[in-house]
């Protein structure tokens, strides 16, 4: 523009100066962002429409006047934005930096913004750009309401969340816990004795979460020796050692993005916590063998059957550590504290086994539900699978196992065929209606049939319950 004013006249040269400013003016105030200019002290010079009306100020209260960060609701987000401009004052080549704040407009409304302030080559003033994204936040709010009604409709009805078998009170508490867990992207530790479905736990927080697209990497940190815990971890990059004749990730590497589980987590190695610590605090870690620092983004899932507090106390476990891991518990229930979800685990695994059938008669479910179960779910599965492959339900450390017990006799032997079918049909139903007290419905589905089909027959084979004639 300077060489086109060249030999002008002062006026031409001033119209020229205008037209140019009228230009700039125009582009400016329809940009699509609100937009500022402001002075070294931070007082806003400029203007455009789009900033006029979100800050709710009319431009003749905005320009030459008011400070930007009026508009900014607390002063913790103030204080960062001073504290940048003197930084850029000091330092002009300072690159451009974005904030994210909330809005207070002349009305006390709040608006969420995203900004980017930078400042103007060869001046000393500054540029900002402000959006207002609280509709995209409204919006995306209102999905997210609208699928946790959904999905809570769901567990209601539904006996199975993300491979998790239960619809007892406990399990409804877990259930609420693993949905606010995924919302968070904060670490989590998971408290449940052996057997109780930790990993299917930390499985469906990831599932649920914004990660569920990324890796899920579960780790068994009492598998791995104390001494190969950083290569493990951290990867090994070629010529590191005798043997490492490639770069090999890291389990850091593979979870970078996702979810790494950390497995029984109090087997960990206290000199190794010390370095899983640094990265959890944003210091990053190095391959064995390399020198370049990398900062992963991942989430940590842990899981344990003891007692953090109890090893933290006894020198096992760093305290900064337990600290950083413990932020958001969550504590699975023992099998015996939810007995009644084991109807619907054992018909989970009888499907998952294609074993042929779809229930126990009364009188083993009944043995199954005395039992107190000190290896949880895992036991239960393991019993059924014993007896689908035995066809005998040997619960260890229950005594005679519960498939030995004596059927009902069918009776003498000198009766015709269709006589002694009626004595034993009789008798075993009888045998089953005693063990489910007399409850029509429970006997019922123990001996797969319809109740109307077992009213039939105690009418026709003349069974009473004792007392009744």
């Amino acid at each position: 523009m300077s060489g086109s004013l060249v030999h002008q006249t002062p006026q031409a040269t001033a119209r020229a100066l205008e037209r140019e400013l009228n230009r700039y003016r125009a582009v400016f105030d329809n940009a699509g962002a609100g937009t500022i200019i402001s002075e070294a002290d931070m007082t806003i010079s400029l203007a455009n429409d789009e900033f006029s009306r979100m800050s709710g100020y009319a431009r003749g209260d905005i320009e030459g006047k008011m400070p930007w960060t009026r508009i900014v609701a607390f002063p913790e987000d103030r204080e960062k934005m001073i504290r940048y401009h003197r930084t850029r004052r000091i330092a002009p080549e300072h690159a451009p930096r974005d904030y994210e704040f909330t809005l207070k407009d002349s009305g006390g409304g709040h608006k969420q913004i995203i900004a980017r302030v930078a400042m103007i080559p060869g001046t000393d003033k500054s540029v900002g750009s402000f959006i207002d994204v609280s509709p995209i936040l409204r919006a995306r709010e209102a999905l997210l309401h609208r699928e946790n009604k959904k999905l809570r409709r769901a567990l209601g009805k539904g006996t199975r969340f993300c491979g998790i078998v239960g619809k007892s009170p406990a399990m409804a508490e877990v259930y609420e816990l693993i949905l606010r867990a995924a919302a968070a992207d904060v670490n989590v530790i998971i408290y449940g004795e052996s057997g109780t479905g930790k990993e299917l736990a930390a499985k469906a927080i990831h599932t649920m979460s914004d990660r569920s697209d990324k890796p899920f990497i579960p780790v068994h940190c009492g598998a791995i020796p104390p001494n190969l815990m950083e290569s493990e971890f951290f990867g090994v990059r070629q010529g590191a050692f005798t043997g490492a004749l490639k770069n090999r990730p890291g389990l850091l590497d593979l979870a970078h993005h996702g979810t790494l589980f950390l497995d029984e987590l109090g087997e960990m190695d206290l000199n190794f916590q010390v370095k899983l610590l640094r990265v959890l605090e944003g210091a990053g870690y190095m391959p064995v063998g390399g020198r370049q620092v990398k900062i992963p983004d991942i989430r940590i899932v842990a899981a344990t059957n003891r007692n953090l507090n109890q090893l933290v106390k006894a020198g096992k476990m760093r305290e900064d550590f337990f600290y950083r891991i413990h932020i958001l518990p969550l504590y699975l229930p023992p099998l015996r504290e939810r007995k009644e979800d084991i109807p619907l685990l054992v018909s989970h695994f009888l499907e998952k086994y294609q074993a042929g059938i779809t229930a126990l008669p009364g009188h083993l479910m009944a043995s199954l539900q005395a039992h107190d179960w000190p290896g949880n779910v895992r036991e239960l599965e393991n019993t059924l699978q014993r007896y689908i492959s035995l066809d005998n339900l040997d619960i260890l450390g229950s005594g005679t196992p519960a498939a030995s017990q004596a059927l009902p006799s069918p009776g003498r032997g000198d009766a015709s065929l269709k006589t002694a079918l009626n004595r034993f049909e009789k008798a075993y139903i009888t045998n089953i209606l005693n063990q489910n007290q007399w409850n029509r419905k429970t006997t019922a589905e123990a001996l797969s049939i319809g109740r109307k089909t077992l009213y039939m027959k105690m009418r026709n084979l003349g069974i009473n319950r004792p007392g009744q004639t």
